[in-house]
């Protein structure tokens, strides 16, 4: 009896003894990145993932920061590690045994907690002043009313693709909007082309043309729609101004050096003191592209782009456009 329990003990020993060296192995292997493409056979990431010039938000990650495969996909606390070592052991076996093929998704996706890790704030600080492009304020992390929004970090910020490019931190417009729009409904036309792209850091192309003002409610995201149902109402009217900075020796000059700042608090002020239904935010936005037309301002959802110069100016368009419901053709983008 004794001796069948010592057998017994031995062999569980054994067992905890192999079982205990094949997780050392594993985890010390784990942190070389060619070991996990030697199974996983993702050659072209990993090649892209190790570029001098990145071409995705993985080889991005690992250019500034030294970012390996576990660093992301390790999990990012002890449930989640547990979960990675058991697949990865299951897989390892299969794979020895030849039964091991390769999974066409993740059988464990990214959360906002492998994010978090490294991401701890996503905003740092609030940036002085802007840089060309709309660099920061005016950004979705930086508004805070998306605080409430409850939205994972991967299906925005998607690590291997390729279909976006470095000064948009490799985030694609393409992939982007469609989320914007499950709350954003009045962002869904053409003529949202800079409010969206304000989401991606990009600066916006050429001022769109005229656009009709919209029937009152109408783009407004429904009841039950995902800004709502956060617990947050969404707005009726978006007032973007731009306040971007540009060197002095730029010939077309910039918003800011024109007053902008001045101009969008008074409007802010303005736009309480009168009264103007519905909720209405007053937004400073980075650069608009239209420097030589500045102070630039455009409303949505309507799409509308003013030159605004003075307070008579921003008095105007709450008058005529934001009460009265009629743009203010002679001071519309480009018209002066």
């Amino acid at each position: 009896m004794l001796r069948t329990l010592a057998i017994g003990a031995s062999a569980l020993a054994g067992v905890v003894l192999v079982a205990a060296l094949f997780l050392a192995g594993l985890a010390a292997k784990e942190r070389d990145d060619r070991f996990c493409v030697s199974c996983h056979l993702h050659e072209a990431k990993f090649t892209r993932f190790r570029a001098a010039a990145p071409v995705d938000l993985a080889g991005s990650h690992h250019a500034k920061k030294a970012v390996r495969c576990i660093d992301c996909h390790g999990g990012a606390d002890p449930v989640m590690r547990a979960r990675v070592w058991t697949v990865a052991g299951v897989d390892t076996l299969r794979f020895l045994a030849g039964l091991y093929g390769e999974p066409e998704r993740m059988r464990l996706p990214l959360r906002p907690a492998e994010c978090r890790q490294c991401h701890t704030p996503i905003l740092p600080r609030a940036p002085a002043e802007e840089e060309e492009g709309g660099g920061g304020a005016q950004t979705y992390h930086a508004i805070r009313d998306h605080d409430a929004v409850r939205i994972a970090c991967a299906p925005c910020h998607l690590s291997h693709t390729t279909d976006s490019e470095a000064r948009l931190q490799f985030i694609s417009r393409a992939r982007v909007q469609p989320i914007c729009r499950e709350c954003h409904s009045q962002f869904g036309g053409s003529s949202s082309r800079a409010a969206s792209a304000r989401a991606v850091d990009e600066p916006a192309g050429p001022a769109p043309g005229p656009a009709a003002p919209p029937a009152p409610g109408a783009g407004r995201p429904a009841r039950g729609d995902g800004v709502e149902s956060a617990g947050m109402k969404p707005y009726d009217i978006h007032v973007f101004v731009c306040m971007n900075r540009r060197d002095p020796s730029d010939p077309r000059g910039c918003c800011a050096d024109k007053g902008s700042e001045a101009l969008r608090d008074y409007f802010k002020q303005a736009v309480k003191a009168r009264g103007v239904p519905g909720r209405v935010r007053v937004n400073q936005a980075g650069c608009l592209d239209q420097c030589q037309f500045g102070p630039s301002v455009v409303i949505y959802p309507a799409g509308i782009w003013y030159t605004v110069r003075t307070t008579e100016d921003v008095d105007t368009i709450i008058g005529e456009h934001l009460l009265g419901g009629k743009p203010v053709e002679r001071l519309k983008l480009g018209s002066r």
